[in-house]
């Protein structure tokens, strides 16, 4: 029988879509994504701000003295964002024509952010120095476990991994 017809199969589809569609943000135009990844750091840095006035230890991304978010924004794009959207590509075409042209666009507007913010201003990495797969969207990527924080609505396109 086809995969398609397998409940099973149609049931992991599922579930890659509905964590494709939480990690959207960096596969979507620049100027939303950025507007997203703004209200993100937002949030993070709030908590934080609670967590530390509280006396309790401050999340990881939480700490606005600590945390160099455009290096956590590569990151969480390379390793977790492209192989979750190139492996959806095999599937659906328009993932690779579409999504993947903003992620890799986001990509390297994150990269220079990164280098800004390490003060790094010698320009943009080489090809080939860049993170597997970001600009070449064809090469299927590995995923890696990826744990959504719970009760969040994910559009932002960053990870926590601990809540």
């Amino acid at each position: 029988a086809e995969w398609h017809h397998e409940p099973k199969a149609m049931s992991a589809l599922r579930v890659m879509v509905l964590h494709a569609m939480d990690i959207s943000n960096p596969a979507k135009v620049l100027p939303l994504s950025d507007k997203w990844s703004d209200l993100l750091r937002q949030e993070f840095f709030l908590q934080g701000d609670e967590e530390k006035r509280l006396g309790l230890p401050i999340s990881p991304l939480c700490d606005r003295e600590t945390v160099r978010f455009a290096s956590s924004q590569v990151g969480f794009f390379t390793i977790i964002v492209q192989p979750t959207f190139t492996l959806m590509a095999e599937l659906q075409h328009r993932v690779k024509d579409v999504l993947l042209t903003h992620l890799q666009t986001n990509t390297e507007a994150w990269e220079a952010r990164k280098r800004k913010e390490s003060g790094d201003f010698s320009g943009p990495p080489s090809a080939q120095n860049s993170p597997p797969g970001i600009h070449r969207a064809d090469r299927s990527g590995s995923l890696s476990r990826y744990r959504p924080e719970s009760g969040h609505s994910g559009h932002s396109g960053t990870h926590r991994t601990t809540p």
